[in-house]
């Protein structure tokens, strides 16, 4: 007679289903460790695989609900909740250099979430720095247009000229790798709350595009 399969559950999601040597071997190979929660047809409710593996079984068809332990947790969400106000306030303030930080402070809790894919770091330290050489570039450009009407000197002006143009190539490339982080963002809480959790939570294209960030903090105030 075919034994019935086991399920195991695994940094938040249900696994299986796999047979007893196989559970035993992921168990023997300490792939999953003794406290991980298991389940098969005919038990009563999930128990730790140290504990299921070889007890005896009574009859029971319907998998009880896992037990709200830690690694049952990753359904719920951790991202910081901040006023929209304060966000935009804290953007404005920092010259924007709290865009990319944004994204930083909340990146460990958005990649705790159920999706396929997960925020780097890199490339929030690179916009970091992108907005900051164009916060220094921008006090330049002030000193060399003062200088050149004090001086009354156009050569001054012209080269402040040159460097606003840097100054605009550098903040665009910031923004625009930014606008693209913030559409990763999207699909990774639609990964978790629509496919994962079964939710249905709209997310706007058109507001992303023009918010960003505002629009994300706005989103998962509400979650």
């Amino acid at each position: 007679m075919n034994e019935n399969p086991w399920y195991y559950h695994e940094s938040g999601q249900q696994k299986g289903p796999v047979s007893e040597t196989t559970l035993r071997g992921l168990f023997t190979d300490r792939v999953i460790p003794p406290s991980t929660l298991v389940w098969r047809e005919g038990m009563a409710e999930w128990q730790p695989a140290s504990d299921a593996l070889g007890s005896g079984i009574a009859p029971n068809i319907t998998p009880p609900p896992v037990p709200m332990t830690q690694s049952s947790k990753p359904t719920e969400h951790s991202i910081k909740k901040t006023s929209v106000i304060l966000t935009i306030i804290f953007t404005i303030i920092t010259v924007a250099i709290y865009y990319p930080c944004w994204f930083l402070t909340r990146r460990e809790s958005i990649n705790a979430l159920n999706s396929r894919e997960k925020l780097g770091r890199g490339v929030f330290i690179f916009a970091v720095v992108m907005f900051s050489v164009s916060l220094f570039l921008s006090f330049v450009i002030g000193g060399l247009e003062g200088l050149g009407e004090g001086l009354n000197n156009m050569e001054f002006v012209a080269i402040s000229k040159g460097v606003d143009a840097i100054d605009r190539i550098i903040f665009t490339v910031a923004a625009i790798t930014l606008l693209v982080q913030c559409f990763k963002v999207r699909r990774i809480l639609r990964q978790h709350f629509n496919e994962h959790l079964g939710r249905d939570v709209p997310f706007s294209s058109v507001a992303l595009f023009f918010l960003q960030i505002y629009y994300l903090q706005y989103k998962i105030n509400r979650l």
